[in-house]
Protein backbone atom coordinates (compact mmCIF):
# COMPACT_ATOMS: atom_id res chain seq x y z
CA UNK A 1 0.00 0.00 0.00
CA UNK A 2 1.49 3.41 -0.93
CA UNK A 3 2.39 5.62 2.00
CA UNK A 4 1.02 9.09 2.73
CA UNK A 5 3.26 12.18 2.65
CA UNK A 6 2.78 15.91 2.38
CA UNK A 7 1.17 17.22 -0.78
CA UNK A 8 3.03 18.58 -3.80
CA UNK A 9 2.21 19.46 -7.40
CA UNK A 10 1.17 16.32 -9.26
CA UNK A 11 -1.01 14.78 -11.97
CA UNK A 12 -3.85 12.34 -11.32
CA UNK A 13 -5.73 9.97 -13.65
CA UNK A 14 -8.12 7.04 -13.17
CA UNK A 15 -8.45 4.73 -16.17
CA UNK A 16 -9.98 1.34 -16.88
CA UNK A 17 -7.78 -1.65 -16.13
CA UNK A 18 -5.58 -2.35 -19.16
CA UNK A 19 -5.58 1.26 -20.38
CA UNK A 20 -2.58 3.57 -20.04
CA UNK A 21 -2.71 7.09 -18.57
CA UNK A 22 -1.81 10.06 -20.75
CA UNK A 23 0.48 12.66 -19.13
CA UNK A 24 1.15 16.26 -20.30
CA UNK A 25 4.93 15.54 -20.08
CA UNK A 26 7.03 12.59 -21.28
CA UNK A 27 6.82 9.74 -18.77
CA UNK A 28 10.60 9.52 -18.47
CA UNK A 29 10.49 12.98 -16.82
CA UNK A 30 8.00 11.76 -14.20
CA UNK A 31 7.77 9.48 -11.18
CA UNK A 32 4.59 7.43 -11.64
CA UNK A 33 2.69 5.42 -9.01
CA UNK A 34 -0.56 3.50 -9.16
CA UNK A 35 -3.05 1.39 -7.19
CA UNK A 36 -6.11 -0.67 -8.22
CA UNK A 37 -9.64 0.64 -7.66
CA UNK A 38 -12.91 -1.29 -7.34
CA UNK A 39 -15.00 -1.97 -10.46
CA UNK A 40 -12.01 -2.58 -12.73
CA UNK A 41 -10.33 0.85 -12.56
CA UNK A 42 -6.73 1.85 -11.73
CA UNK A 43 -5.63 5.15 -10.16
CA UNK A 44 -2.36 6.65 -11.48
CA UNK A 45 -0.44 9.66 -10.15
CA UNK A 46 2.74 11.34 -11.32
CA UNK A 47 5.28 13.80 -9.87
CA UNK A 48 8.09 15.65 -11.57
CA UNK A 49 11.35 13.77 -10.91
CA UNK A 50 12.85 16.92 -9.39
CA UNK A 51 10.12 16.99 -6.71
CA UNK A 52 11.89 14.43 -4.53
CA UNK A 53 8.78 12.23 -4.47
CA UNK A 54 8.70 8.51 -5.21
CA UNK A 55 6.01 6.25 -6.63
CA UNK A 56 4.80 5.25 -3.14
CA UNK A 57 3.86 8.80 -2.12
CA UNK A 58 0.10 9.21 -2.45
CA UNK A 59 -1.08 12.46 -4.09
CA UNK A 60 -2.94 15.11 -2.08
CA UNK A 61 -6.34 14.27 -3.61
CA UNK A 62 -6.11 10.62 -2.50
CA UNK A 63 -4.91 11.60 0.99
CA UNK A 64 -7.82 14.05 1.42
CA UNK A 65 -10.38 11.55 0.08
CA UNK A 66 -9.18 8.93 2.59
CA UNK A 67 -9.45 11.49 5.43
CA UNK A 68 -13.05 12.38 4.55
CA UNK A 69 -14.74 9.08 3.57
CA UNK A 70 -18.46 9.40 2.82
CA UNK A 71 -21.18 6.90 1.93
CA UNK A 72 -21.98 8.81 -1.26
CA UNK A 73 -19.99 10.49 -4.02
CA UNK A 74 -19.00 14.09 -3.17
CA UNK A 75 -16.79 16.93 -4.38
CA UNK A 76 -14.23 17.91 -1.73
CA UNK A 77 -13.07 21.54 -1.82
CA UNK A 78 -9.51 21.68 -0.42
CA UNK A 79 -6.75 24.28 -0.18
CA UNK A 80 -3.43 22.36 -0.09
CA UNK A 81 -0.19 24.06 0.88
CA UNK A 82 1.40 23.81 -2.56
CA UNK A 83 -1.50 25.86 -3.99
CA UNK A 84 -1.42 28.40 -1.14
CA UNK A 85 2.22 29.05 -2.01
CA UNK A 86 1.17 29.95 -5.57
CA UNK A 87 -2.00 31.90 -4.78
CA UNK A 88 -4.07 32.20 -1.58
CA UNK A 89 -7.27 32.02 -3.66
CA UNK A 90 -6.42 28.72 -5.41
CA UNK A 91 -8.46 25.66 -4.45
CA UNK A 92 -8.42 21.98 -5.38
CA UNK A 93 -11.72 20.29 -6.33
CA UNK A 94 -11.66 16.51 -5.78
CA UNK A 95 -14.19 13.90 -6.94
CA UNK A 96 -14.29 11.50 -3.94
CA UNK A 97 -16.06 8.16 -3.71
CA UNK A 98 -15.58 5.25 -1.28
CA UNK A 99 -12.61 7.04 0.31
CA UNK A 100 -10.72 7.40 -3.01
CA UNK A 101 -10.05 10.27 -5.43
CA UNK A 102 -11.41 9.74 -8.96
CA UNK A 103 -10.44 13.11 -10.36
CA UNK A 104 -9.25 16.59 -9.42
CA UNK A 105 -8.82 20.08 -10.82
CA UNK A 106 -7.61 23.45 -9.60
CA UNK A 107 -9.88 26.46 -9.35
CA UNK A 108 -9.72 30.07 -8.27
CA UNK A 109 -12.56 31.67 -6.35
CA UNK A 110 -13.42 33.76 -9.40
CA UNK A 111 -14.27 30.73 -11.57
CA UNK A 112 -15.33 28.30 -8.81
CA UNK A 113 -18.92 27.98 -10.05
CA UNK A 114 -17.85 27.04 -13.60
CA UNK A 115 -15.21 24.56 -12.42
CA UNK A 116 -17.64 22.86 -10.04
CA UNK A 117 -20.05 22.35 -12.92
CA UNK A 118 -17.23 21.07 -15.15
CA UNK A 119 -15.95 18.48 -12.68
CA UNK A 120 -19.54 17.40 -11.96
CA UNK A 121 -20.04 16.66 -15.67
CA UNK A 122 -16.62 14.95 -15.83
CA UNK A 123 -17.58 12.55 -12.99
CA UNK A 124 -20.87 11.69 -14.71
CA UNK A 125 -19.47 11.28 -18.24
CA UNK A 126 -16.22 9.51 -17.34
CA UNK A 127 -17.31 7.18 -14.51
CA UNK A 128 -21.12 7.51 -14.30
CA UNK A 129 -20.67 8.99 -10.81
CA UNK A 130 -23.59 11.11 -9.61
CA UNK A 131 -22.43 13.75 -7.12
CA UNK A 132 -24.92 14.28 -4.26
CA UNK A 133 -23.26 17.22 -2.48
CA UNK A 134 -19.87 18.80 -1.81
CA UNK A 135 -17.87 19.70 1.28
CA UNK A 136 -15.00 21.98 2.24
CA UNK A 137 -12.13 20.46 4.18
CA UNK A 138 -10.58 21.91 7.32
CA UNK A 139 -7.59 22.98 5.19
CA UNK A 140 -9.64 25.82 3.67
CA UNK A 141 -8.68 29.18 5.24
CA UNK A 142 -11.10 31.47 7.05
CA UNK A 143 -10.58 34.12 4.38
CA UNK A 144 -11.67 31.68 1.67
CA UNK A 145 -14.59 30.49 3.84
CA UNK A 146 -15.75 34.11 4.13
CA UNK A 147 -15.49 34.60 0.38
CA UNK A 148 -17.47 31.39 -0.21
CA UNK A 149 -20.17 32.66 2.16
CA UNK A 150 -20.39 35.89 0.16
CA UNK A 151 -20.64 33.92 -3.09
CA UNK A 152 -23.45 31.83 -1.64
CA UNK A 153 -25.36 34.89 -0.44
CA UNK A 154 -25.01 36.48 -3.87
CA UNK A 155 -26.14 33.24 -5.54
CA UNK A 156 -29.20 32.91 -3.27
CA UNK A 157 -30.28 36.47 -4.11
CA UNK A 158 -29.92 35.87 -7.85
CA UNK A 159 -32.62 34.26 -10.08
CA UNK A 160 -32.25 30.45 -10.48
CA UNK A 161 -30.02 29.38 -13.34
CA UNK A 162 -31.42 27.26 -16.16
CA UNK A 163 -28.45 24.87 -16.43
CA UNK A 164 -27.90 21.87 -14.20
CA UNK A 165 -24.85 21.43 -11.99
CA UNK A 166 -23.51 22.72 -8.73
CA UNK A 167 -24.55 26.29 -8.09
CA UNK A 168 -24.40 27.31 -4.44
CA UNK A 169 -21.79 26.92 -1.72
CA UNK A 170 -22.38 26.50 2.00
CA UNK A 171 -19.34 26.66 4.26
CA UNK A 172 -21.00 26.36 7.66
CA UNK A 173 -18.59 24.27 9.83
CA UNK A 174 -19.53 20.69 10.67
CA UNK A 175 -18.74 18.81 13.85
CA UNK A 176 -15.85 17.16 12.00
CA UNK A 177 -14.53 20.39 10.50
CA UNK A 178 -16.32 20.18 7.16
CA UNK A 179 -18.51 22.56 5.22
CA UNK A 180 -21.42 21.57 3.01
CA UNK A 181 -22.78 22.41 -0.41
CA UNK A 182 -25.78 21.52 -2.47
CA UNK A 183 -26.64 20.74 -6.06
CA UNK A 184 -28.80 23.05 -8.13
CA UNK A 185 -32.42 21.91 -8.22
CA UNK A 186 -35.39 23.01 -10.36
CA UNK A 187 -37.95 22.66 -7.59
CA UNK A 188 -40.37 25.58 -7.37
CA UNK A 189 -41.75 26.84 -4.08
CA UNK A 190 -44.89 25.07 -2.90
CA UNK A 191 -47.94 26.65 -1.20
CA UNK A 192 -48.11 26.34 2.55
CA UNK A 193 -50.21 23.54 4.00
CA UNK A 194 -52.35 26.07 5.89
CA UNK A 195 -53.67 27.66 2.68
CA UNK A 196 -54.09 24.57 0.47
CA UNK A 197 -57.65 23.23 0.11
CA UNK A 198 -59.28 25.68 2.55
CA UNK A 199 -62.51 25.95 0.54
CA UNK A 200 -62.81 22.18 0.05
CA UNK A 201 -62.41 21.60 3.80
CA UNK A 202 -65.24 24.08 4.46
CA UNK A 203 -67.54 22.22 2.05
CA UNK A 204 -66.80 18.94 3.85
CA UNK A 205 -67.62 20.46 7.24
CA UNK A 206 -71.02 21.88 6.21
CA UNK A 207 -72.96 18.52 6.30
CA UNK A 208 -71.43 17.76 9.71
CA UNK A 209 -72.52 21.15 11.08
CA UNK A 210 -76.06 20.55 9.76
CA UNK A 211 -76.24 17.18 11.52
CA UNK A 212 -75.10 18.68 14.82
CA UNK A 213 -77.70 21.47 14.62
CA UNK A 214 -80.46 18.97 13.75
CA UNK A 215 -79.52 16.76 16.72
CA UNK A 216 -79.50 19.73 19.11
CA UNK A 217 -82.94 20.83 17.87
CA UNK A 218 -84.40 17.32 18.40
CA UNK A 219 -83.15 17.18 21.99
CA UNK A 220 -84.60 20.61 22.77
CA UNK A 221 -87.99 19.61 21.27
CA UNK A 222 -88.08 16.38 23.35
CA UNK A 223 -87.40 18.30 26.60
CA UNK A 224 -90.27 20.71 25.85
CA UNK A 225 -92.71 17.78 25.26
CA UNK A 226 -91.96 16.16 28.62
CA UNK A 227 -91.99 19.51 30.50
CA UNK A 228 -95.33 20.90 29.17
CA UNK A 229 -97.53 17.80 28.83
CA UNK A 230 -95.93 15.50 31.41
CA UNK A 231 -96.46 12.61 29.03
CA UNK A 232 -94.20 9.88 27.84
CA UNK A 233 -91.92 7.58 29.71
CA UNK A 234 -88.68 9.11 30.83
CA UNK A 235 -85.63 7.31 29.54
CA UNK A 236 -84.31 4.57 31.86
CA UNK A 237 -81.30 5.34 33.98
CA UNK A 238 -78.17 3.81 32.62
CA UNK A 239 -75.76 2.34 35.13
CA UNK A 240 -72.29 3.31 34.03
CA UNK A 241 -69.87 0.49 33.46
CA UNK A 242 -67.04 0.71 35.99
CA UNK A 243 -63.83 1.83 34.35
CA UNK A 244 -60.74 -0.26 34.96
CA UNK A 245 -57.73 1.91 35.54
CA UNK A 246 -54.69 0.27 33.95
CA UNK A 247 -51.68 -0.26 36.14
CA UNK A 248 -49.02 2.22 35.07
CA UNK A 249 -45.90 0.63 33.67
CA UNK A 250 -42.46 2.15 33.63
CA UNK A 251 -40.98 3.19 30.30
CA UNK A 252 -38.37 0.62 29.31
CA UNK A 253 -34.79 1.81 29.12
CA UNK A 254 -33.66 2.15 25.46
CA UNK A 255 -31.49 -0.75 24.32
CA UNK A 256 -28.89 1.58 22.79
CA UNK A 257 -26.40 4.27 23.74
CA UNK A 258 -26.84 7.60 21.88
CA UNK A 259 -23.09 8.14 21.90
CA UNK A 260 -22.64 4.93 19.88
CA UNK A 261 -25.26 5.76 17.22
CA UNK A 262 -23.73 7.48 14.17
CA UNK A 263 -26.04 10.14 12.72
CA UNK A 264 -25.78 11.99 9.39
CA UNK A 265 -27.61 15.35 9.24
CA UNK A 266 -28.61 16.74 5.82
CA UNK A 267 -30.30 20.05 5.05
CA UNK A 268 -33.29 19.62 2.72
CA UNK A 269 -34.36 23.26 3.08
CA UNK A 270 -33.18 26.53 1.58
CA UNK A 271 -32.09 27.80 5.00
CA UNK A 272 -28.31 28.09 5.21
CA UNK A 273 -26.59 26.27 8.09
CA UNK A 274 -29.64 24.27 9.26
CA UNK A 275 -27.75 20.95 9.22
CA UNK A 276 -24.78 22.30 11.18
CA UNK A 277 -27.08 23.88 13.80
CA UNK A 278 -29.13 20.72 14.27
CA UNK A 279 -25.98 18.61 14.39
CA UNK A 280 -24.68 20.64 17.34
CA UNK A 281 -28.03 20.33 19.12
CA UNK A 282 -28.05 16.56 18.70
CA UNK A 283 -24.45 16.34 19.91
CA UNK A 284 -25.51 18.05 23.14
CA UNK A 285 -28.17 15.35 23.56
CA UNK A 286 -25.50 12.66 23.29
CA UNK A 287 -25.78 11.58 19.63
CA UNK A 288 -22.61 10.91 17.63
CA UNK A 289 -22.68 13.14 14.52
CA UNK A 290 -20.92 11.41 11.62
CA UNK A 291 -21.25 14.29 9.14
CA UNK A 292 -23.46 17.24 8.21
CA UNK A 293 -24.18 18.71 4.82
CA UNK A 294 -26.85 19.51 2.27
CA UNK A 295 -29.35 17.01 0.87
CA UNK A 296 -29.13 16.32 -2.89
CA UNK A 297 -32.65 17.75 -3.33
CA UNK A 298 -34.21 20.86 -1.81
CA UNK A 299 -37.82 21.68 -1.02
CA UNK A 300 -38.52 18.75 1.33
CA UNK A 301 -41.69 19.58 3.30
CA UNK A 302 -41.43 17.23 6.29
CA UNK A 303 -38.33 16.10 8.14
CA UNK A 304 -37.40 12.44 7.56
CA UNK A 305 -35.38 10.04 9.71
CA UNK A 306 -33.87 7.10 7.83
CA UNK A 307 -32.64 4.12 9.81
CA UNK A 308 -30.38 1.16 9.14
CA UNK A 309 -31.94 -2.25 9.88
CA UNK A 310 -31.66 -2.94 13.62
CA UNK A 311 -31.67 0.77 14.56
CA UNK A 312 -35.46 1.16 14.81
CA UNK A 313 -35.46 1.96 18.55
CA UNK A 314 -32.74 4.56 18.04
CA UNK A 315 -34.77 6.08 15.18
CA UNK A 316 -37.84 6.38 17.43
CA UNK A 317 -35.74 8.10 20.11
CA UNK A 318 -34.29 10.49 17.52
CA UNK A 319 -37.79 11.40 16.29
CA UNK A 320 -38.72 12.13 19.92
CA UNK A 321 -35.64 14.33 20.38
CA UNK A 322 -36.55 16.26 17.22
CA UNK A 323 -40.21 16.72 18.18
CA UNK A 324 -39.71 20.11 19.85
CA UNK A 325 -38.57 21.65 16.54
CA UNK A 326 -39.50 19.24 13.74
CA UNK A 327 -42.42 16.90 12.89
CA UNK A 328 -40.25 13.99 11.78
CA UNK A 329 -41.29 10.67 10.27
CA UNK A 330 -39.31 7.45 9.81
CA UNK A 331 -38.91 6.50 6.14
CA UNK A 332 -36.95 4.02 4.03
CA UNK A 333 -34.08 2.12 5.67
CA UNK A 334 -30.43 2.92 5.03
CA UNK A 335 -28.28 0.31 3.32
CA UNK A 336 -26.35 -2.11 5.54
CA UNK A 337 -23.11 -0.79 4.01
CA UNK A 338 -23.88 2.83 5.02
CA UNK A 339 -21.43 4.27 7.55
CA UNK A 340 -24.31 6.04 9.31
CA UNK A 341 -26.85 4.25 11.52
CA UNK A 342 -29.40 7.07 11.17
CA UNK A 343 -29.86 9.90 8.68
CA UNK A 344 -31.88 13.06 9.30
CA UNK A 345 -33.05 15.06 6.26
CA UNK A 346 -34.41 18.41 7.51
CA UNK A 347 -37.70 19.56 5.98
CA UNK A 348 -39.38 22.97 5.82
CA UNK A 349 -42.02 22.10 8.46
Amino acid sequence: MPRMKSSAEYFLQVVKEGEEPKWPHPEDELVVGHQPFPSGYVQYWAYDKESGKDDQDLPNAEVVASQYPTSSAVILVDQPEHLKDKDQDLLELIVAKDGHAWGKTESSLANLDDNLSTILEFAKDQFNINIEHFMTTKGVSKEVEKTLDNLEEKSENSPPEEHSGIRQVNTQPFAVGLGGGRLTSDYSSKPSSSSRGASSKLMLLMPLVALILAGAGALLFKDQLFGVFGQGTPPPEVTPTPQVTPTPTSTPTPSFDRSEVKVRVLNGTTKTGAAATLGKQLEKLGWKILESGNAPKKGLLQTEVRAKEGSESAAAALVSDLSSDYRATVSANLKKTDKADLEVVIGEE
